[in-house]
């Protein structure tokens, strides 16, 4: 919830006291992903996202926010990647993957 009040900070504080707990916590590697891709740690975030894909490759939320990183990159084949990937998943994608092979 502290994300999304834009308190990315103090966020990201208490995603590393979660994961000193637990180092596999999807939803405190998940935010944390995301705190940082919002933050332009494209790098860090990139290992958080696929790192809890790997453990949890069924949540499609995963794959979007892999996707955006993606696209804020510039790679976009690898962004089509995660949102056709995403779209198996039941998410529904605001990209037009019917022209996605």
């Amino acid at each position: 919830m502290l994300f999304l009040q834009n308190k990315i900070g103090l966020a990201l504080d208490n995603y590393n006291i979660a994961l000193k707990h637990d180092s596999s916590m999807h939803d405190a590697l998940y935010g944390k992903g995301v705190c940082l891709l919002y933050l332009g740690d494209y790098q860090r975030s990139e290992y958080l996202l696929k790192k809890v894909i790997k453990l949890n490759p069924q949540v499609g939320e995963y794959y979007m926010s892999l996707g955006f990183l993606y696209l804020k990159q510039e790679r976009v084949n690898e962004a089509r990647s995660c949102y056709k990937l995403a779209h198996k998943l039941g998410i529904e994608v605001s990209v037009d993957t019917s022209s996605i092979d």
